[in-house]
């Protein structure tokens, strides 16, 4: 039997639609309503932050405003920055696990791909000095953290699953690549990161 870790929250009404397709999807499973755990140890993997204002600057599909704001954010930071303290602030939206695998299935919204919370929250150098950063670039350094840490790991954009949700017999989604679900000539971490 399958398990899948999701906390459900009821302002975010598209997670829960994607959550019911999954679990038609995956059959015969149980549900547990909170966030998996990661390892630990992953924390300790930094960020390149020059890596990722290198990619901010080659970029043409977030606004060019957006992109300032982040790389302004970014330029206060060092080299090299830890994304949280503790393995706790780092989730992930979906985690289904069976026996012989884990999958792990972040599920972003607008807000992952329009940089617009402003409020101030920490990363943390390699000696764990604390930088306060807007949520945004927060958010930018850990989604990049999880592409490049995870592995059978998934991405699914909210509006590449509005546009083929209706058609969608069966997403890949057991497969153990990590892949992301994006309209063409979107923004995707996947093209994003290849730039740098």
């Amino acid at each position: 039997m399958k398990t899948i870790f999701f906390k459900q929250r009821a302002d975010r009404k598209k997670e829960i639609v994607f959550f019911n397709l999954l679990q038609k999807q995956l059959g015969n499973n149980r549900h547990i309503n909170e966030n998996y755990l990661l390892s630990s140890s992953l924390l300790t993997n930094p960020i390149d932050v020059k890596k990722v204002i290198m990619a901010l600057n080659k970029d043409k599909k977030l606004s060019s405003k957006k992109r300032e704001k982040t790389i302004q954010a970014l330029s206060i930071l060092p080299n090299n920055v830890l994304v949280a303290k503790s393995i706790k602030d780092v989730s992930v939206d979906f985690v289904i696990q069976n026996e012989k695998y884990f999958r792990l299935i972040e599920f972003h919204e607008k807000q992952h791909r329009g940089l617009s919370v402003s409020r101030l929250t920490p990363v943390f150098d390699v000696e764990n000095n604390r930088y306060e950063i807007p949520r945004f670039a927060q958010r930018l350094l850990k989604d990049i953290w999880r592409w490049e840490n995870l592995s059978n790991y998934k991405i699914v954009w909210w509006d590449w699953f509005e546009h083929y949700q209706k058609r969608i017999i069966k997403i890949d989604i057991l497969n153990s690549n990590n892949k992301e679900y994006y309209l063409e000539g979107k923004f995707s971490f996947s093209e994003f990161l290849q730039s740098s």
